[in-house]
């Protein structure tokens, strides 16, 4: 089982492969084909088979958020706010009630999911992300006020064993313990001993023993080979 919390809602995966959700609904991000706010857990509609839930923060102070999926296929899937594209689907502005595959995604291991962007890690050691690229929060060297509605490659990663999105800034582990972040950094989020935005990744100073990494809003934390756990950005 896994639970995933947003600001104003939950989503479990159960061991039976479904996923249930509840909390603010308003862009549809439970999956349950509404739009209405829940009180209890309702089954997300059309997946049985998830291996991994991600839930997203707010997208501004309405509520909105964006859920996504991998399923035992190892296609993404996504639902929910896509008012920046975090769905994923090359899908409009609007937002979507039951869960949407992210296009041209196949082989992928592992997604996570921001307020305004998500990425996904490929079996292949690859990352691919989508939404807004603004800050260069997708990692593919652009910083432009650019709304990717489907993936795109997250420039120079290609051994990547976990990823992690924050709510402008991502980061990665990759195979030789180091950690490698990319997009907003006005407070540290990217760890380079630098305040300046990054639109390809940068790697995060004295750390070269991790083995998984995790976001807050606004910082990130890694455990490391040894059970330590070091962390940047806000304070």
């Amino acid at each position: 089982m896994q639970l995933s919390v947003a600001p104003m809602g939950a989503c479990a995966l159960l061991p039976s492969g479904t996923i249930k959700c509840w909390g603010n609904n308003s862009s549809g991000q439970l999956g349950d084909g509404t739009f209405t706010n829940r009180s209890s857990p309702v089954a997300v509609s059309g997946i049985s088979d998830a291996v991994a839930v991600s839930s997203g923060e707010s997208a501004g102070s309405f509520g909105a958020w964006t859920t996504c999926a991998v399923r035992s296929d190892a296609t993404a899937w996504c639902w929910g706010y896509n008012g920046t594209g975090a769905v994923g689907n090359g899908g409009g502005s609007g937002s979507f009630a039951t869960p949407q595959q992210v296009s041209g995604l196949t082989g992928v291991a592992q997604v996570s999911t921001g307020n305004i962007h998500a990425c996904a890690r490929l079996q292949t050691g690859a990352l691919r992300c989508w939404g807004w690229g603004i800050d260069g929060r997708l990692g593919n060297g652009d910083a432009s006020n650019t709304v990717q509605r489907t993936p795109v490659a997250v420039n120079t990663i290609t051994d990547a064993v976990d990823v992690t999105v924050g709510s402008a800034s991502s980061c990665t582990v990759r195979s030789n313990g180091t950690v490698w972040c990319w997009g907003l950094n006005g407070i540290g989020q990217l760890g380079d001993g630098t305040q300046t935005n990054s639109a390809t990744p940068v790697q995060v100073a004295n750390l070269t023993d991790a083995v998984k990494v995790t976001a807050g809003y606004s910082h990130f934390c890694a455990l490391r080979s040894g059970g330590g756990v070091k962390c940047w950005g806000a304070n």
